[in-house]
C-alpha cells in the first residue's frame, strides 16, 4: 500500500531551531506512515507554478513550520488555510485591524507617530525575530527609525507581562495547549518558560481571546504560535499571530512537558483534512501537560566587544536536564547587542520534572559556558 503523500512546504531551515524542528516533524510523519515531500527553492517553484496551472496539487495535504512559507503553504493546499487569510495575517497592520473591527483591544496604530500617543513601537508590516523593530520614547526618533524602513508602520506601546500561546488546529477547531513566558531584553527575546509561571492565573483567559482571535483572523490549519500581553485592570490585548510553530525552540518546551510531539497534530489535520484517517490521527487529542514538568530556554549573553575565547560549550550541553543548545561565539568575532533574533549567539534549552526547576538546570549549564570578551 502507498503512503499518504504530504508536501513539506520550506524545508531547508536556516535557525538551530529550525533544525531541530525539521527532525521533529520528520518523526511524525514517519511515524503516521507519511511519506514526507520536502519541497524548497526549485522543486516548490514548480509545485506552485503546477497548481496556479491545473488547478491541482500533487500532495494529499501540505505542512510549514516557517513564517516565509506559511502563504504558499496556503496556497497549494485547498483544504487549510485562505491564502488572503493567511495574506493578512503576516501584514501586522491589517491582522491588528481585523481584531480591533471584531471588537478586539488593540494598541493604536498609525503611518506617523505624531498620529498616535507614545512610546511608540516602529516595525516592518511584515517579517518576525524582531528584525527592524524599535522602541522610542521619543517622537523625532521614532520618525527617523521609521525613514529607515521600507515598508514600516507604528504602534502605541503595550505595557504588561509578554506572553505566546501555542496549540494547533484540528478538524478547523483551534486548540490552546499552554502559554509561554517570555523574557526581553529591548525587543529580543532572550528566554522562555513554558507552561507559564507569571500568567498561570489567568491561562483560560488567555486562551478563549486567543481561540476567537484565530476564529476572527478567519485560520482552520496548522500550529499556531499567537503573542499578546497581559495588563494589569485591562486584560488580554493580542499582539502578532502565525501559523506555525513557535522559534526559539518553543516546539521542544511543549513537547517535552506533555512527552508527545508537538508535530503529531499537524500531520494528523493535514491527512484529517483531506479524508485520510487512520489509527493516529482519527479523533486526535494531544496529550495534556504532565503534572509537575516544566522546560525553559536561554540565551547566551555577553558584553558588547570581541570574543577573546570559548570554552566549555560541550560541558554545558552535557549539565543533566539539558535537552538541546548551541553555540555560535568564535573568538575573534565582534559582537554586539543583538537587535533582532538572528543576532544571538545560541542557547540552551532545559527540562525539570519532580519538583526541580528549568532555570536551575539553566544556571548550572550556563555556568559551564566561558566566553571571555574584551572592549
Amino acid at each position: 500500500m502507498n503512503k499518504q503523500r504530504i508536501g513539506l512546504v520550506g524545508a531547508f531551515p536556516r535557525m538551530p531551531h529550525g533544525h531541530h524542528q525539521l527532525g521533529m516533524l520528520r518523526d511524525a510523519a514517519a511515524r503516521q506512515g507519511v511519506e514526507l515531500i520536502e519541497l524548497d527553492g526549485k522543486n516548490l517553484d514548480e509545485a506552485l507554478a503546477r497548481k496556479e496551472s491545473t488547478g491541482y496539487s500533487d500532495c494529499e495535504g501540505y505542512v510549514c513550520f516557517r513564517e516565509d512559507y506559511t502563504y504558499q503553504t496556503a496556497l497549494l493546499d485547498d483544504c487549510g488555510n485562505a491564502p488572503e487569510y493567511v495574506a493578512r495575517l503576516k501584514r501586522k497592520d491589517e491582522a491588528r485591524q481585523c481584531l480591533r473591527d471584531a471588537g478586539f483591544e488593540q494598541p493604536a496604530t498609525a503611518e506617523e507617530p505624531r498620529d498616535i500617543t507614545g512610546p511608540w513601537v516602529v516595525k516592518p508590516r511584515s517579517g518576525s525575530g524582531s528584525a527592524g523593530v524599535s522602541v522610542h520614547t521619543d517622537l523625532e526618533s521614532a520618525r527617523e527609525a521609521l525613514r529607515t524602513l521600507s515598508d514600516g508602520f507604528v504602534e502605541t506601546f503595550v505595557q504588561g507581562t509578554e506572553f505566546s500561546a501555542e496549540g494547533y488546529f484540528y478538524a478547523s477547531e483551534p486548540v490552546v495547549v499552554g502559554i509561554t513566558d517570555k523574557r526581553l531584553e529591548g525587543v529580543v527575546e532572550i528566554g522562555h518558560r513554558y507552561p507559564s509561571v507569571l500568567l498561570s492565573d489567568h491561562e483560560e483567559e488567555i486562551a478563549a481571546s486567543v481561540v476567537s482571535a484565530l476564529n476572527a483572523w478567519g485560520l482552520s490549519a496548522g500550529l499556531f504560535h499567537v503573542e499578546g500581553w497581559w495588563v494589569d485592570g485591562q486584560g488580554v490585548v493580542l499582539g502578532e499571530g502565525h501559523v506555525r510553530p513557535g522559534g526559539d525552540f518553543i516546539h521542544l518546551l511543549v513537547s517535552s512537558v506533555h512527552g508527545a510531539n508537538i508535530f503529531d497534530p499537524l500531520i494528523a489535520d493535514a491527512l484529517h483534512q483531506h479524508g485520510r484517517k487512520n489509527a493516529l490521527n482519527d479523533g486526535f487529542v494531544f496529550p495534556q501537560r504532565r503534572d509537575g514538568h516544566s522546560s525553559a530556554v536561554r540565551y547566551i549573553q555577553v558584553p558588547p566587544g570581541t570574543i577573546t575565547a570559548v570554552s566549555g560549550v560541550e560541558e554545558a550541553l552535557s549539565e543533566p536536564g539539558i535537552l538541546a543548545g548551541y553555540c555560535t561565539a568564535e573568538p575573534g568575532v565582534r559582537v554586539e547587542t543583538a537587535s533582532s533574533s538572528t543576532e544571538r549567539l545560541g542557547c540552551l534549552v532545559a527540562h525539570a520534572c519532580g519538583g526541580e526547576d528549568p532555570e536551575d538546570i539553566l544556571d548550572r549549564a550556563m555556568g559551564r559556558l566561558r566566553i571571555t570578551v574584551s572592549d
